[in-house]
């Protein structure tokens, strides 16, 4: 293995001896950095930082998995860690905590939006429909009922633009899938075909454990079911994103698909066509009365 000490060339092949002096070397300064990295081809390393105090946090990536010291660990616990990972008998695991890495930090208050969006809409609809009630004008109460059904598909498109936001700061993995299979679902009352995949990834060296493929949702019986199948076949890999805060939240793919936007089109189509069948029923005279 190779061990590295600041800005001092590399020791190769490191031994347990220049683990033990490369920790207990002084001075320490603020830019202390210890790294001991693996042979050949590996990109197995474990990297140590100064926290302070005589206390330090460390950074691991084994078999592409990476994690971080959930606390820090003083001088005799990194000479363990440090040398379990050099004897390679995977000790060191279960010496401390491991968490995901800190620069995937997710900020867990992210996923609920702020007050003053829940109640925006409530808050502009009583007032409106209360005035609309008091001035004897039901007529536009028909109109806004008219315009619930694009509302309602407004909303979902909102809340899954608002997934899509969310998932971009989640973690970037490695997944195994485990599972690729047809599975039938009930649909307005008839069986409907959609992809079943499962996938394993770790973090922290935890195993987890997903079946969301995509936030835009994969329709029934339409041919990207093959598809999907077709692109995660049991045996292969997969990219996985999760969220750090709680990996059991996690989708192979975060990006909806290219023509999404389109959606605002068919929304807007469904408002003009809603309120134009009121406004005919009614009358726009009727309805533009004064």
């Amino acid at each position: 293995m190779e061990l590295t000490w600041g800005d001092d060339p590399p020791i190769q092949p490191a031994n347990a001896e220049d683990i033990v002096r490369a920790v207990e070397r002084q001075p320490r300064g603020e830019d202390f950095s210890l790294m001991l990295a693996g042979e050949g081809d590996s990109d197995d390393y474990m990297d140590v930082t100064l926290a302070g105090d005589g206390l330090f946090l460390v950074a691991c990536e084994e078999k592409g998995y990476r994690a971080d010291s959930a606390s820090v660990v003083d001088e005799a616990l990194l000479k363990s860690l440090l040398l379990s990972f050099f004897h390679g008998d995977g000790q060191w695991r279960t010496l401390c905590e491991w968490g995901p890495p800190a620069s995937g930090a997710f900020d867990a208050s992210r996923s609920w939006p702020p007050p003053w969006k829940v109640f925006l809409i409530p808050a502009i609809l009583v007032p409106l429909i209360i005035v609309l009630s008091w001035t004897r004008r039901g007529e536009w109460l028909v109109v806004l009922f008219a315009l619930a059904f694009p509302g309602i598909i407004a909303f979902a498109t909102v809340k899954k633009l608002g997934e899509v936001k969310r998932a971009s700061t989640w973690t970037k993995g490695s997944a195994r899938i485990v599972k690729s299979a047809l599975a039938t679902v009930k649909r307005n009352d008839r069986d409907a075909k959609v992809p079943a995949i499962e996938y394993e990834f770790s973090v922290g060296f935890h195993p987890f454990r997903g079946t969301r493929v995509s936030i835009g949702e994969i329709m029934p019986d339409t041919p990207e079911v093959q598809a999907a199948l077709a692109r995660y076949p049991v045996g292969g890999s997969a990219t996985v994103y999760y969220n750090p805060a709680n990996p059991k939240e996690s989708v192979l793919e975060r990006d909806l698909p290219a023509n999404f936007g389109l959606i605002w089109i068919f929304i807007a189509l469904i408002a003009v066509v809603c309120v134009g069948g009121v406004v005919w029923f009614i009358g726009p005279e009727q309805l533009f009365r004064r």
